[in-house]
């Protein structure tokens, strides 16, 4: 392995008695892969994530059955692939990024991520799923939302090591129905709250193995985001301005409120936890679903207007939009947005195209 190569390696430690040991794979990322670029497609994507090392964006279309691989050529250009599976509800790599995994109407399916050939398939009971990534902790556990696996009395995962199905206990009694991960696999947030209203969270720490409920009066709303680290914690919910925590669930701090005709589409954290992430829609007027315009605001999270506790706007970047999608409501032009590991890259993804953009620095 040279400074500055990118792939996977098989990592070992060598000793005097020439004893045989175990090695590891680690997977590195090339620096900063990407161009300011797009890919058209329709389909009506639901979950998504990026793989690194590969390139790649993964995606699923429920309504189409099937999901997708977005592969970048290193020179701007992107090619789609198309799978085919029936009822698929949500996706997830493993930690090491070497499978793939989907989870169905009853069975968690095993991809090859570079091929994407199914390699195995595991029984599971019927779930309605989660729109957003699986989350999986640097312990080798892939969480699965309750209802998944009968045989669970608490939180239900999928064991990386042994392809066995196993459960966490969980304080109060309750079920999992929803997980958010923090990249480096340290921390995984879970709510038994099932997709519509998720109120109360717990937290899951890999160094205990322990679940922990938030401190008292601490609540989230929909969809929690976490820097690498787990150190800063984005709250997003449901059309309004995100606050922003830190790992002891101590509010720092959030997005300001919008003029009367905009509103907060899809936002999220760069993993070093310095910068907020989002789409702005713009409207005819206050109560109308008709858009005229979207683009992405950036915020230091870091810096506050004076006298207030909101994030100061650092830059804003111009999206595109479809033509004939003039409604934000029907077809979902904010989509999903994700900042690459090494914070230099954001990706908007929605039912019209895949963008990319750069940072600003």
């Amino acid at each position: 392995m040279t400074p500055g190569s990118a792939g996977t390696f098989s990592i070992g430690v060598a000793n005097a008695l020439g004893l045989q040991t175990t090695k590891g794979l680690l997977s590195v990322a090339a620096a900063d892969p990407y161009v300011p670029s797009q890919a058209m497609h329709s389909g009506n994507i639901d979950t998504w994530l990026h793989d690194p090392v590969r390139q790649a964006i993964f995606a699923l279309d429920r309504q189409g059955n099937a999901f997708y691989k977005y592969q970048y050529d290193g020179r701007g250009g992107w090619n789609v692939s198309a799978v085919a599976v029936q009822t698929p509800l949500d996706i997830g790599l493993s930690p090491d990024g070497a499978r793939l995994f989907i989870t169905t109407g009853g069975a968690l399916r095993e991809y090859d991520p570079t091929s994407l050939a199914l390699r195995a398939t595991y029984s599971l009971s019927a779930n309605q799923g989660l729109r957003e990534p699986l989350a999986s902790s640097v312990d080798g556990k892939l969480w699965i939302p309750s209802g998944y696996y009968s045989g669970a009395t608490g939180i239900a995962y999928f064991d990386l090591l042994s392809n066995a199905l196993g459960s966490q206990a969980i304080p109060y009694g309750a079920s999992a129905g929803a997980f958010k991960a923090s990249a480096d696999g340290a921390t995984v947030l879970e709510s038994p709250n099932f997709e519509v209203s998720r109120q109360s969270w717990f937290v899951y720490k890999q160094a205990t193995q322990s679940i922990t409920a938030l401190p008292y009066g601490v609540s989230f709303g929909y969809d929690p985001h976490m820097s690498t680290d787990g150190s800063r914690i984005l709250d997003v919910g449901p059309g309004g301005s995100a606050p922003l925590f830190d790992g002891a669930f101590n509010r720092l701090g959030q997005l300001p409120a919008n003029v009367s005709n905009e509103a907060y589409g899809a936002q999220t954290i760069s993993p070093d936890g310095t910068r907020i992430v989002a789409v702005v829609d713009s409207f005819t007027s206050q109560w109308s679903s008709n858009l005229t315009g979207v683009r992405i605001d950036i915020f230091d999270s870091t810096k506050y207007s004076p006298g207030t506790t909101d994030f100061v706007k650092i830059a804003s970047i111009p999206m595109t939009t479809n033509p004939g999608c003039s409604d934000v409501l029907a077809c979902n032009v904010s989509g999903y947005l994700l900042v690459s590991l090494d914070g230099k890259t954001i990706f908007s993804l929605g039912n019209q195209a895949l963008q990319v953009f750069k940072m600003p620095q």
